[in-house]
């Protein structure tokens, strides 16, 4: 969890730097979208520990952490950037979780396909085991059949 933090109080010094500088938001790139990134898989860690070794007040002292600077990009972006570029921001967070939950949904789309193939393979393997076992039995039993009807003189 710290890690991430540490991500994404690295993004935003990149991301304040970039709005102080007057550049928008499509110049600056990289930088939302690790600041995005970051911020996500926080919320993500957040949300799923469960684990005792995890204190809530450093749980609850990295949302806040996130939150400050929020609040901060915020005003940063309302006061010094240009006109509308907090909605920009709001909707370009709101297409990068919904383009990450689509590649989340494709990927687990992609990984059935790959065990419905495996599982598909694993049968067709079977089945010719199977008849090879049946032709390799019918030649011995032929075989066994053949021997036993021969005429000794």
């Amino acid at each position: 969890m710290l890690a991430e933090l540490a991500l994404a109080t690295a993004a935003f010094k990149t991301v304040k730097e970039f709005v102080q500088e007057g550049k928008d938001l499509h110049q600056m790139g990289e930088g939302l979208f690790n600041y995005f990134d970051a911020k996500s898989k926080l919320q993500i860690e957040v949300n799923k520990s469960q684990k005792s070794d995890k204190s809530d007040l450093e749980e609850f002292m990295a949302l806040e952490t996130i939150k400050e600077q929020e609040n901060e990009l915020r005003e940063l972006m309302i006061y010094t950037g240009r006109a509308g570029m907090w909605q920009d921001w709001i909707k370009f967070q709101a297409e990068a979780a919904h383009r990450r939950e689509e590649q989340r949904k494709q990927a687990i789309r992609e990984k059935a396909q790959r065990e419905a193939k495996m599982y598909q393979y694993f049968e067709i393997g079977v089945s010719l085991a199977m008849i090879v076992g049946m032709l390799v039995a019918a030649v011995w039993f032929f075989n066994f059949i053949a021997s036993a009807n021969q005429v000794v003189y």
